[in-house]
This record gives C-alpha cells, sequence and structure tokens, in this order.
C-alpha cells in the first residue's frame, strides 16, 4: 500500500507517481492519495486525468463541495467496493476489498488544519461508522493535523475537552492503532511533524512501513506499508473488459 499527502496532484508529481510504479518490484494493492486538488480550482476536474495504467479509479470529486480532494487506486486484480457512509464528514473516501468484500475495509481521510469543532465530530462519526462495518481489517490512513499528539503513548499536553484528546478517545474507543513513529512532514526551516497516520484495528495488521521521498515538491513523505491478511487477492472475482493490460504480476498476497 501507498499512501501521501501530494499537496496537489499536479501533471507532474502524477508522472513522477508513474516513473515510481514503473520501478517498483511489487506494484502496491491500493494507492491513497489526498489534498489532490488545488485550493482556488477554477475548472472542473475530470478524474480522467489522473488515471494510471491497470488501476481501478476513485474520488471524492463533487463539483458542489470545495474540498482538497481524495483519491483511491486499486489494482484491476483487487476486489473492492466502495463504501458509502451516512456521515457528513467529506473528506474521505472508503472501500471493502476481498473477495467476499468482508475481509477489509481501507479509507482514507483528510482533516483541514482549519477544521471546524462540527466537522471534527463529524470525522469521529465517520471512523466510528467504518468500525462498526463487519470486516476482518480496517484500516484507516491519511493527514489529520494533530502534530502536539504523542504517538508513542497516545496522549497529549492539551485539555481534556481539546479536539486532540476527542480523537485520541475516538480511536481508542473503537480499539484502534496507530503504526507511523517518525515525522511525515516537514517545509523549510519548521521542525518536522507527525501529521500523516496509519491506523488499525489490530496492532499486528500493518509491516513493513517505510517512509519515501516525497512526490514532487510536496512537503509530506509518501508511506508505504504492508496489510497482513489472508487471500484478499482472488483471479477472476471480478470482471473487466481489458485483460490484455491487467496487471498480473500484481496479484499477490497483500
Amino acid at each position: 500500500m501507498w499512501y501521501s499527502n501530494v499537496d496537489v496532484l499536479s501533471s507532474d508529481k502524477l508522472l513522477e507517481l508513474k516513473q515510481r510504479l514503473l520501478l517498483s518490484d511489487q506494484k502496491p494493492d491500493i494507492i491513497a492519495l489526498c489534498e489532490v486538488l488545488p485550493k482556488n480550482r477554477r475548472r472542473e476536474i475530470n478524474i480522467v486525468e489522473y488515471q494510471l495504467d491497470n488501476y481501478i479509479i476513485e474520488s471524492n470529486f463533487e463539483s458542489t463541495c470545495m474540498h482538497r480532494g481524495i483519491l483511491l487506486y486499486t489494482l484491476r486484480t483487487l476486489g473492492s467496493n466502495i463504501i458509502k457512509l451516512s456521515s457528513n464528514f467529506k473528506e474521505h473516501l472508503a472501500i471493502s476489498f476481498g473477495p467476499d468484500m468482508h475481509k477489509g475495509i481501507f479509507a482514507c481521510l483528510y482533516r483541514s488544519p482549519l477544521s471546524s469543532d462540527d466537522n471534527n465530530v463529524m470525522l469521529s462519526r465517520a471512523i466510528d461508522e467504518l468500525c462498526s462495518l463487519p470486516s476482518e481489517h480496517v484500516v484507516l490512513v491519511g493527514d489529520f493535523n494533530f502534530p502536539s499528539i504523542d504517538w508513542k503513548n497516545f496522549t497529549t499536553r492539551t485539555s481534556e475537552s481539546s479536539k486532540e484528546t476527542h480523537f485520541i478517545e475516538t480511536l481508542r474507543d473503537n480499539f484502534l492503532m496507530q503504526h507511523v513513529e517518525h515525522p511525515t512532514r516537514a517545509r523549510n526551516a519548521s521542525n518536522p511533524s507527525l501529521l500523516d497516520l496509519v491506523i488499525s484495528r489490530d496492532d499486528n495488521t500493518i509491516s513493513d512501513i517505510l517512509y519515501q521521498t516525497a512526490l514532487g515538491k510536496s512537503d509530506h513523505s509518501l508511506i508505504e506499508f504492508k496489510i497482513k491478511t489472508k487471500h484478499i487477492i482472488e483471479t477472476g472475482h471480478r470482471e473487466f473488459r481489458d485483460y490484455d493490460r491487467a496487471d498480473y504480476d500484481g496479484m499477490r498476497q497483500t
């Protein structure tokens, strides 16, 4: 799995992503990107602009919502379905994956540093809802913009009523673990901060986390990791029109 906050997926960053995929020995089953869209976009965005060979692309782009946008790419050999949440938290995109669609849930979320109290509550409700769904695994990634949380100890120096404390309580209530241990964002002379998270319900679900260089001039690392699950790939589970271009080397266990 690959995840990153790309701080606008420009044509140069997309080209670099394609080049990294070509050089990769094992193609990631899922690629999750947040903050894909520019803050002040002046035109309608067509998802086709971001297509990658051998991947199915999904987005949360909505013309009526001026948010930053999330993309999820899934290998064509990985059975997946979009999950629609009842939560009003807009900056998310979630899928179920695996042969019976109940093997796992994968979601990418983005919380702005200027997020309102209401939006913070909606984020917690979205996490609650994702964790209530029947699944073998729940994996959440994203830029949550909580630099003051000490993830080694799952604590914060902020008040008991703070947004940081409420977020930690949401994770604890859902028995979730956070796996990223090193800073993921660095800009100029500012102190590096840990903003991008990889969260799961089982401490043993996530392995082999690597912190790769950012795409282009983004100031967020690209995080690479594996999900330990059984038999999530099933050849022929879904039908696709273009078998000749399918990535059969990607048919592997995560």
